[in-house]
């Protein structure tokens, strides 16, 4: 990721998180959400590098990269939401996949703890 990253969102449930249905989402950042928003404008968003998130974690194997996540309001007047993230960049959509499998499980071992982090989504 340079210091920022500019895309177009959208949403994907995350019961229908698969290679093909990846594969043919828009390109752009793609969120998991358990709400239906088939007919939502897709909306802005932005992902701007901190370098400050990163400290202590400099020599990460996987190169993750951390910043804070702007997505713009429907309109001019509805507030922006700013999340801070981790972006992991790996090589295939059947890995992504994998690895998000990976974290569910392993966050579904004990109730009410989380063991990794969570996954937001993809960017494609």
């Amino acid at each position: 990721m340079s210091e920022y990253l500019e895309s177009k969102l959208s949403y994907i449930h995350p019961s229908d998180v698969t290679t093909s249905n990846l594969k043919n989402s828009p390109e752009g950042i793609i969120l998991l959400s358990d709400v239906s928003k088939p007919n939502q404008t897709p909306l802005d968003v932005r992902v701007d590098k901190v370098p400050k998130y990163a400290e202590g974690r400099e020599d990460s194997v996987y190169q993750v990269q951390f910043g804070d996540m702007t997505i713009s309001g429907q309109t001019d007047s509805s507030p922006k939401i700013i999340q801070p993230v981790a972006i992991k960049a790996v090589d295939s959509l059947s890995r992504a996949i994998r690895e998000y499998n990976t974290t569910k499980y392993l966050n579904s071992r004990e109730e009410g703890r989380r063991l990794t982090f969570q996954t937001l989504g993809f960017t494609r």
